[in-house]
Order: C-alpha cells, then sequence, then structure tokens
C-alpha cells in the first residue's frame, strides 16, 4: 500500500467529521429544546404574535433535525469516502463525497433560519417599545 498516509489522514478526516457532526446534533436537539421552553414565546407582550412564533419555532425544530439527519448522513459518506481513497473506484468516491458536501450545506442553512427568527422577535420586541414610548 503506497498511499498509506493519504488513507490514514482521510480516515482520521472522516472521524473527526463523525465527532462533530455529533456535537451539532447534541447542540441542535437542545436548542430544540430550549425553543420549545422559552420563556419569551409565553411572555405578556407576544399574544398577539404567539400564533406566529409558534409557527417559526416549529418549522424550525422541524429543520433542526433535518439538518441533524443532514449531518450524520453526509459524515457517514464522507467517512466512507475517505475509506475508499486508495480504491481505482475514484467515482463512487467522488459521488459520497459531492453528496456529503450537499448535505453539509442543507445542514448548516438551518443557522441562517435562526437568525431570521432572533430578527423576527427582535423586530416585535422594537415595535411594542416603540408602542410604549408613543404612549
Amino acid at each position: 500500500m503506497k498511499r498509506t498516509g493519504e488513507k490514514t489522514l482521510a480516515f482520521i478526516s472522516g472521524i473527526l467529521g463523525t465527532i462533530l457532526s455529533l456535537i451539532g446534533i447534541v447542540t441542535m436537539v437542545l436548542y430544540t429544546m430550549i425553543s420549545n421552553d422559552a420563556t419569551i414565546i409565553n411572555a405578556p407582550e407576544f399574544d398577539e404574535y404567539r400564533e406566529t412564533l409558534l409557527t417559526q419555532v416549529e418549522g424550525l425544530t422541524a429543520y433542526t433535525y433535518i439538518a441533524a439527519i443532514s449531518m450524520l448522513v453526509a459524515s457517514i459518506l464522507s467517512l466512507i469516502a475517505g475509506i475508499r481513497l486508495t480504491n481505482k473506484n475514484n467515482k463512487k468516491m467522488g459521488l459520497f463525497l459531492l453528496i456529503a458536501a450537499f448535505l453539509f450545506l442543507i445542514a448548516q442553512s438551518w443557522v441562517f433560519l435562526l437568525l431570521t427568527l432572533i430578527a423576527g422577535i427582535m423586530a416585535v420586541k422594537r415595535e411594542e417599545q416603540y408602542d410604549e414610548f408613543i404612549k
């Protein structure tokens, strides 16, 4: 085996990717638990907007699970591709890496949804503060 160093490096990077995705899954599950019990949704000033906020949180929660599954599948595919790096069938390895990269993109985009939700909550708070200031 000539490429022992490359194979070892690919194997280590695959394992690191798997560990990072597991950390990401734990983080997403913790975020989901926190967002479901968020006191900000139960605050009295959000009575008018509660339905909208709950819908946004439910959608974000569903997307969080999709992102977690995508990260896990992508890390497994990356690990398989890293193990198969020294084999002659490079087309399969390339396909695995393309699918893994696509799944990682899906998994990372949930951060933008989270930022959108936070921006919406801040806009609602600002509107409430402005209404109180006008009175």
